[in-house]
């Protein structure tokens, strides 16, 4: 994975497209959110052919701000990350790079998934939720066709997605039913008012109340045989410093540090009132 090949047929590229081509490509990524503003497509149908040059610029960010930074793969957890993270550019890149992939066809040669898996991990919802939005485009049916999307998600970013979803079904099957934690009230009773956080119902009387949030999870330890998180409040500190102290805490396997993080952070999302904000978007 990593910058796009153009395909050995030249590809005739409009003048308006190349022309935006060129001045995105020319312009460095960091400056990109305050030179454009929101992109908006006005080109008709789109080939992806068209905008390699834009998403290899892309991806040359990526590989700078993203691939090198411990803390969106779960390394090192406890130790500050000195870099600040550029996130308006970040977010300019990932809702552009959704808007090319929602109009274009060959969107299967988009090369940047490996990367799109790492912000995953990142702690800001919209950074997280703009990955998952671009992979849901690299891998439709591109418009107008009737041929299916050959885009191939790699063993990394499948188990990373299917952590994700994991943490909205299927608490009750292991280790615990994160959607009756969410729905209780102070008095542990069912609430009728909810809303809707990542696909997970949240009563309304705790979003005003505040009440604690807990993780249950299970995992396998070959020495000492199952091992289970129980009611663990995780409303206090960052995902990422609560998720790094229970690995700790319980020895959780590094394969697995992602599926707690991600519970770790739905269930933060579910006891506040910015979780509730945000809407199912996948």
């Amino acid at each position: 994975m990593g910058k796009v090949t153009p395909a050995k047929r030249k590809v005739e590229t409009p003048s308006a497209v190349k022309a935006l081509v060129d001045k995105i490509v020319a312009t460095p990524c960091l400056q990109l959110a305050d030179v454009f503003g929101p992109f908006a497509w006005t080109f008709g149908r789109g080939d992806f052919q068209h905008w390699i040059a834009v998403l290899n610029h892309f991806d040359e960010f990526f590989e700078q701000h993203v691939k090198p930074r411990a803390d969106l793969e779960l390394r090192d957890l406890t130790r500050s990350v000195a870099e600040p993270f550029p996130l308006a550019p970040c977010l300019w890149i990932l809702r552009t790079s959704n808007v090319i992939l929602d109009n274009c066809a060959n969107r299967h040669m988009y090369a940047s998934s490996e990367h799109l898996a790492s912000l995953l991990a990142h702690e800001d919802d919209d950074v997280a939720l703009g990955a998952l939005a671009v992979l849901a485009s690299a891998t439709r049916r591109p418009p107008g066709t009737r041929s299916s999307n050959r885009f191939r998600a790699d063993a990394r970013m499948a188990s990373r997605l299917a952590a994700l979803c994991a943490g909205l079904h299927d608490g009750a099957s292991k280790g615990g039913d994160e959607h009756e934690a969410a729905a209780r009230g102070a008095n542990n009773q069912s609430v009728a008012s909810s809303a809707t956080v990542f696909g997970q119902k949240i009563g309304a009387n705790e979003l005003e109340s505040g009440n604690s949030c807990d993780v249950h999870f299970e995992f396998y330890s070959e020495g000492d045989g199952a091992t289970r998180l129980i009611a663990e409040d995780v409303r206090a500190g960052s995902p990422m410093a609560t998720a790094s102290e229970l690995v700790s805490k319980h020895g959780v396997p590094d394969e697995l540090e992602f599926t707690l993080y991600a519970r770790v952070r739905l269930a933060k999302l579910a006891a506040t009132m910015r979780g509730a904000a945000i809407p199912t978007q996948i």
